[in-house]
């Protein structure tokens, strides 16, 4: 089978269509000059936004769906722009049929591939072997055999005896596939709900803040670990979590946004865990959990405006700025990456002085602080998530990293956990 497609009309023309803009993002051929206009539309223009979170949902849900459905075939030879439709397409053939976006063409022995004059959508299904198009129109090439044009409405199949016969045009196509990935988000998230409820009796969870409100305004935000260290929510507001589900996480954006809380322990080893969602990386620090100030025995953990995480532990009070070690992650941070929800984490164990720095459960930097600057116990005391209560100077370039993003779940270990734990909490978590 092939399908392709190719924009209505020719060649781009409007650089302002913010639904091309949007494609380009995910595709990861953005230019920074279609960047900086894609973030103006997204500041300006409501229509806009509703453009770029329903088409950056759908991408979502239909990679990692495919990851965990692999029932289409595809070609192993290489394949041009957008590989990741393959995967979109394996993620709902159970339905009989794959919302086609993008631009994709593979090469194999089974199926000859023409340049077609084709524009719009297909919807494919693999297992009956058919077409559907949805809008516009494409060219078909199966197994050597002739050519054959479908527009909008069109739908084909090759039957038993390997001719190819119309179908009814399935018009809720889409409509189902939209159905069966939200069922599909809905038990994955009780499956984590499930296993969440083991963390509440963890010994190892110093605090666990899902983000979820008992109610609409409410300012205290519950710690479901059974130290109860409830925070306080400052002008963060509520907005959906990673699941879709309404006023079931936290955005920082705002200024002065925070939660506020405070864990009295000492801790000998400790993981910091969230899921995040970053609209932007535009200050020089954007911050996950700070302590207030930065005293001895102190952490800090933030990512840079270029994409590193950055953990450190105070372990001198020297003026000089020779007063720790501060622990960098190569930057995983890229354009394509705004507006989606990534779990990031990071171990440190004050024995060994290893940090570990974590990106979608897998490690990406291994660390190991030095011995003048390790510390024998780690001191939270009053900390804030999301931004910087007290800082150390009144440069607002310095001081002002309050993230610009929403905070999903937030969880504090005493342990330095394993790189199996991570992605044991990332395969559970992920929507």
């Amino acid at each position: 089978m092939y399908c392709q497609r190719a924009r209505k009309g020719g060649p781009r023309m409007n650089l302002m269509d913010p639904g091309q803009l949007v494609d380009d993002l995910l595709d990861g051929t953005i230019s920074k000059d279609d960047f900086g206009r894609l973030e103006a539309l997204l500041e300006s223009d409501a229509g806009a936004r509703a453009t770029y979170y329903d088409r950056l949902h759908l991408h979502s849900a239909l990679e990692i769906s495919a990851e965990e459905s692999p029932i289409i075939a595809f070609p192993s030879q290489k394949c041009s722009r957008w590989l990741w439709v393959a995967r979109m397409a394996a993620a709902i053939a159970v339905l009989g049929s794959v919302a086609w976006i993008g631009w994709f063409s593979c090469r194999s022995n089974e199926v000859v591939l023409a340049e077609p004059a084709a524009s719009g959508f297909a919807v494919i299904a693999d297992q009956a072997n058919a077409t559907y198009i949805i809008d516009g129109e494409t060219e078909r090439h199966p197994n050597n055999e002739f050519m054959r044009p479908m527009k909008e409405g069109e739908s084909m199949r090759w039957n038993a005896n390997g001719h190819m016969e119309a179908l009814p045009f399935a018009s809720q196509s889409v409509a189902d596939i939209e159905a069966a990935l939200s069922q599909q988000r809905d038990e994955r998230r009780t499956l984590w709900q499930m296993h969440a409820e083991t963390w509440e009796e963890d010994p190892r969870v110093v605090a666990y803040f899902p983000m979820v409100q008992p109610s609409t305004g409410e300012r205290q935000l519950v710690d479901m670990s059974s130290p109860s260290h409830h925070g306080t929510i400052v002008r963060a507001a509520q907005v959906a979590d990673r699941w879709g589900h309404s006023q079931a996480a936290l955005d920082f954006a705002p200024m002065g946004s925070r939660v506020r809380v405070v864990i009295p322990e000492e801790l000998h080893a400790l993981t910091f865990y969230c899921w995040v969602k970053i609209d932007s990386l535009d200050r020089w620090y954007n911050s996950l959990f700070l302590t207030d100030g930065h005293e001895l025995n102190e952490p800090h953990w933030q990512i840079m405006n270029d994409g590193r995480i950055v953990f450190s532990v105070k372990a001198h009070n020297d003026s000089g700025g020779n007063d720790k070690q501060i622990c960098y992650s190569p930057s995983f941070w890229d354009p394509s990456l705004s507006g989606q929800w990534i779990q990031l984490a990071t171990s440190f164990d004050s024995n060994t002085g290893q940090v570990v720095h974590y990106v979608n459960g897998r490690p990406i930097s291994e660390v190991v602080v030095r011995d003048a600057m390790r510390v024998d116990k780690i001191r939270i005391g009053a900390a804030s998530i999301g931004n910087w209560s007290e800082p150390e100077r009144n440069d607002p370039h310095f001081a002002v990293r309050n993230l610009n993003g929403s905070i999903d779940e937030f969880i504090l270990f005493n342990a330095a956990l394993s790189a199996a734990e991570i992605d044991q909490l990332y395969q559970a978590g992920k929507p």
